[in-house]
């Protein structure tokens, strides 16, 4: 960014400078040729009146007399009344720029050419000049250029390093916002927030980590162990005894797995959850399954009532709607419908299908994800539950939380 922001500055200062100063060579060139022209004018004024002066005198126009008007880089030109023209000086030396013809009182014209050599020299000289002062805005335009580029790079560089330490795993680095360049502060802002969410991020993988670490390496134990019992057991009692504390070491196991979710999910802030519109939301879920249940013979249908868009987090919902319409899927029979309605208090959607109700929680639990399914919503401060109904009806409560405008419903 430094070289180029020296580079646009010098282009910026070269185009002004060639804009301003070939216009103003050429004024300075025509200007020259005109003093020139205006000075010889006046000196065949003067020529014509010492002229005059000789020939009231009596004496007679000759070349020796014309001799002492002769100049190194002019031409004098004098006619006399009645006689041929007499010049001085280097009426030869290319071409000439005449001054006007000047007629004295007693009939003599004069006339007084420059050389172009002369003219030539001056205007080199002006152009010379103006050269000069163009290097030199264009050095001060450098300065300038080099000086501007340090300021406004330096606050770029700090944020371009902050986020390549961010980016080798140092969530400690924060960028500073008080550049004064509102675009640059606002993307600094934005990466310190960023880095802000990582570091929580982080420290909640951490704490995941530890709290998985401990608990659930008795359960595993203890499972292993029975396993291993049942493998080197002959004994059907035996085997089934061991069989069944390893399903309740399982259970345990499950739980411990749902509580570390719960508990890793409690630590996140409302900046994981958005605005989420949850009919919608059904409806693009249904569609991802719409196939399957045509490839069976069975349908799904959605009704949404009112608002239903609340602060939540839209995979954990989803997530949980994928395990509720799989369930339906697989364990469920006959057309399914989703009912989202709005209860003011929060967002209530129900799944039914033309199944019995499973008589035993248990039974439903075995259905594969529906647990993980209740910790999602239990960590979204939701509920999910099987009513107590005709036919299986799985109802999501999610309350409106967060924001004060989601909460009115």
């Amino acid at each position: 960014m430094y070289r180029r922001f020296v580079i646009a500055t010098l282009l910026i200062a070269i185009s002004g400078i060639v804009a301003l100063g070939v216009p103003f060579g050429f004024a300075v060139t025509h200007l020259i040729r005109s003093e020139v022209v205006r000075s010889a004018d006046e000196r065949a004024t003067t020529i014509a009146v010492s002229i005059d002066a000789d020939l009231r005198n009596g004496e007679t126009i000759t070349p020796d007399t014309v001799l002492g008007y002769e100049s190194h880089d002019q031409v004098v030109e004098i006619t006399p009344l009645n006689q041929a023209a007499i010049a001085v000086g280097d009426a030869h030396h290319g071409s000439l720029v005449w001054s006007r013809r000047i007629t004295s009182e007693l009939g003599a014209q004069v006339r007084v050419g420059i050389t172009e050599t002369s003219l030539a020299g001056r205007a080199n000289r002006a152009w010379l000049l103006v050269a000069a002062l163009a290097a030199g805005g264009v050095m001060v335009a450098l300065v300038v250029a080099t000086i501007l580029a340090r300021r406004t790079s330096r606050p770029f560089i700090g944020v371009a390093d902050t986020a390549h330490r961010l980016a080798h795993g140092d969530v400690s680095a924060r960028a500073t916002s008080d550049s004064g360049i509102t675009e640059l502060d606002g993307i600094a802002t934005a990466l310190n927030t960023a880095a802000e969410r990582i570091t929580q991020l982080v420290a909640g993988e951490r704490r995941f980590t530890l709290d998985a670490s401990h608990q659930l390496r008795t359960p595993l134990t203890a499972l292993t162990i029975r396993l291993d019992e049942i493998a080197h057991t002959d004994d059907l009692d035996t085997a089934r005894r061991e069989a069944n504390a390893a399903i309740g070491h399982a259970d345990r196991l499950l739980d411990s797995i749902t509580e570390l979710l719960t508990i890793s999910r409690r630590h996140r802030n409302d900046a994981d959850s958005e605005p989420v519109d949850l009919g919608r939301l059904v409806y693009q879920h249904v569609r991802l399954f719409e196939p399957a249940f045509h490839h069976v013979d069975r349908a799904v249908s959605v009704d949404t009532l009112g608002d239903t868009t609340l602060l939540c987090s839209n995979g954990a919902v989803g997530q949980a709607l994928n395990v509720l319409l799989d369930n339906s899927l697989v364990h469920g029979h006959g057309d399914v419908t989703i009912d989202v309605e709005d209860l003011h208090s929060g967002v209530r959607i129900r799944v039914s299908d033309q199944g019995p109700t499973p008589t035993v929680t248990t039974d439903t639990d075995s259905a594969l994800g529906l647990p993980l399914a209740r910790t999602l919503i239990d960590a979204e401060g939701g509920h999910l539950t099987l009513l107590a109904a005709p036919h299986t009806t799985y109802e999501i409560f999610m309350p409106r939380r967060g924001r004060p405008d989601l909460e009115q419903g």
